[in-house]
């Protein structure tokens, strides 16, 4: 008897040393050596259905990555000379599986009789799996679920996570090449984004974020393929640039997804750039929620109350007698016309001679008005070669970022454009050539 157990304890130290310590449980303080082992399968080529009924219908996920199997065994006394008593455990398998899958045990033991059986019936799993092509699996009352008493949407949760969780473990033991540099790097310093499986190394990915965050791109980070809308996770984000870094990323798409609403403009102060609530009594007045600054939301400068804005005042007087015979020069902004009801409107038409001549002249003085805000802008600002938006740039490089998402020189208004994600992060490599409008104050 001494003889076979420490044969068995041979063989089950040569089983955890090939497979690994971890997937290799055995209790040694029984009579008879018992256990299981934990048998990794081969990702699929095609990704395999699992599915539930219930009352709402057919609810399921797909994926490569089944979960692994239990091997559970149990050795006489005087294995191997007596076969090993062997069975599988497995949340997704389904009845028809098992009975395959025993049948083929038995086949591999009839066929090696007195022989070690443990490291034969792993093989055995795995390749009964790489040797067909398998679309579907039905979860409904499959002998994992009837042990446990499992059915319906939490069952297949389990199931889910049990594989995702097999998932991140297989892309962590092995190593993978990333799209951006090409290096060979191992899973713990790989990225794997969901659900588009684009693979890239940590350090391709940390540049390509920090990159994005200092811009403060409008749009959400992503995968770093070209068009691709697959999205990183909370936790991804943090254990890529760290919790600083992403609690900066939350702010800046929340202050974007609130500069969409109407009721709110942007703080003009360059330091800040912070979302800025507009009063409810006028549409003028804006003050930003970090710094208070109260501002004009015509002319970004402080809030001057009913006083226009000096950038677009545009003024008409005339030389008015006043009932007493004494003459006073009556004066009107574009702004005060626009903003007058029909009796003040009827009341500075006295002023000019009817009505006509009013509209006239303010429709001159709102040409001038225009006028000057066009050349302000034409002389401050640069359009948007894409979406044709004004952009001031108060300071920093020509590098510019459009709230659409382009990206464009603000001293020649070239178009830095994106021919894949790999080509333009290989570009950062290249000696920086300036154009030929180079901002130099």
């Amino acid at each position: 008897m001494t003889t076979f157990r420490q044969s068995q304890e041979d063989e089950l130290e040569a089983v955890a040393n090939y497979f690994g310590e971890s997937l290799v449980a055995v209790d040694l303080t029984s009579e008879l050596l018992q256990g299981q082992i934990t048998v990794e399968l081969e990702p699929s080529n095609a990704p395999i259905t699992l599915f539930v009924t219930t009352s709402e219908g057919r609810k399921h996920f797909s994926t490569k990555y089944l979960s692994p199997i239990q091997l559970l065994f149990r050795l006489p006394v005087d294995y191997p000379m007596i076969s090993a008593e062997l069975d599988i455990e497995c949340s997704w398998i389904s009845s028809q599986l098992v009975t395959e899958i025993r049948r083929e045990l038995d086949v591999m033991a009839s066929e090696n009789i007195e022989f070690p059986l443990l490291f034969l019936s792993c093989q055995t799993i795995k390749e009964f799996f790489l040797g067909r092509v398998i679309n579907e699996i039905c979860l409904d009352r499959n002998p994992y679920s009837i042990n446990n008493g499992l059915s319906g949407e939490g069952f297949l949760k389990m199931v889910r996570d049990s594989c995702e969780e097999y998932e991140m473990s297989w892309f962590k033991s092995h190593c993978h090449e990333c799209e951006v540099c090409f290096d060979i790097k191992p899973g713990p310093e790989s990225v794997k984004f969901s659900p588009c499986s684009h693979i890239f190394c940590k350090d391709c990915v940390r540049s390509y974020f920090q990159s994005r965050l200092s811009e403060q791109q409008v749009a959400p980070l992503s995968c770093l393929s070209n068009d691709c809308l697959s999205y990183p996770s909370e936790s991804l984000i943090i254990d890529i640039v760290g919790q600083e870094q992403f609690d900066r990323y939350q702010r800046i798409i929340l202050r974007n997804a609130i500069m969409n609403m109407q009721d709110f403009a942007q703080c003009p102060r360059v330091h800040c750039q912070n979302p800025a609530q507009i009063s409810t009594a006028t549409s003028n007045l804006a003050t930003c929620l970090s710094c208070n600054f109260c501002f004009c939301t015509k002319c970004h400068k402080a809030y001057h109350g009913v006083d226009p804005c000096r950038r677009t005042a545009i003024t008409v007087s005339r030389m008015v007698e006043n009932e007493d015979g004494s003459l006073t020069f009556k004066k009107v902004t574009v702004d005060e016309y626009l903003a007058a009801d029909e009796s003040q409107r009827k009341e500075m038409a006295e002023w000019y001679g009817g009505l006509d001549k009013l509209e006239a002249v303010m429709d001159e003085a709102m040409g001038r008005s225009e006028q000057r805000s066009l050349d302000w802008l034409q002389k401050y600002t640069r359009k948007c070669p894409v979406c044709g938006m004004a952009i001031i740039l108060e300071d920093g490089c020509n590098h510019v970022f459009c709230p659409c998402g382009a990206s464009f020189c603000y001293g020649c208004g070239e178009i830095f454009k994106s021919e894949g994600t790999v080509k333009s992060w290989q570009a950062w490599r290249r000696e920086f050539i300036p154009c030929a409008h180079v901002k130099t104050s």
